[in-house]
C-alpha cells in the first residue's frame, strides 16, 4: 500500500536521503578527539619546525626521528618543491577551491602575518630554554590554530549544506 506522500506526489522530508544527510553532519565525539589529536601532533611535528626553521634559519636543528631532520627549512622546502614540480608535470586539470573572504578570515590572515616577525624576534633573542623561546612557541601554537580556523572557515562557508 502506498503512503500518503507517494499518493499525493509529495516527497517526504524524512526519507532515507535526509536521514543519511543528518547522520553525516552529526558530530561524533570520538572523531572530534581524533581530529584534535591529529591537529596537535601535526602542529608539533610539522608546523613548529617549519616556523622555527624559517625564523631562525640554519641555527635551528630539527629531527622527526633518527636520520630524518635537518637545519632550517632546507628539507621541508626541498620536499615541497619536489611535490609541486611532480604535480605540475602531471598536468591534471584542477578546480580551484572557492575562497570566501569574510571579515573573520581577513582578521585571521592578518594575525598570521603579524605573528611571523614577532616569532623571529623572540626566537633569535634568547636561548632554547629562555622565556622568549617559550613565548615564541606559544605564538607558533596559536598560529597553527589560526591556520586551521582560517582553512576550516573557508571550507565551511563555501560548501555549507552540501554533502
Amino acid at each position: 500500500m502506498a503512503s500518503a506522500g507517494e499518493v499525493s506526489g509529495c516527497r517526504s522530508t524524512s526519507g532515507p536521503h535526509q536521514r543519511a544527510k543528518r547522520l553525516m553532519f552529526r558530530k561524533d565525539p570520538l572523531l572530534l578527539v581524533i581530529l584534535w589529536w591529529t591537529a596537535l601532533v601535526a602542529g608539533i611535528l610539522v608546523w613548529l619546525p617549519l616556523v622555527r626553521g624559517a625564523t631562525q634559519g640554519n641555527t635551528y636543528r630539527w629531527a622527526l626521528a633518527a636520520g630524518i631532520g635537518g637545519r632550517g627549512i632546507g628539507g621541508a622546502a626541498g620536499a615541497a618543491i619536489i611535490w609541486v614540480v611532480r604535480d605540475l608535470r602531471a598536468r591534471k586539470p584542477r578546480e580551484s577551491a572557492p575562497w570566501v573572504w569574510t571579515r573573520g578570515a581577513r582578521v585571521r590572515l592578518a594575525l598570521l602575518i603579524v605573528i611571523v616577525p614577532i616569532e623571529a624576534v623572540l626566537f633569535r633573542s634568547g636561548g632554547i630554554q629562555s622565556i622568549q623561546n617559550v613565548i615564541g612557541v606559544g605564538f607558533v601554537g596559536w598560529q597553527w590554530v589560526l591556520v586551521n580556523r582560517l582553512l576550516a572557515g573557508a571550507r565551511r562557508s563555501s560548501g555549507e549544506g552540501e554533502i
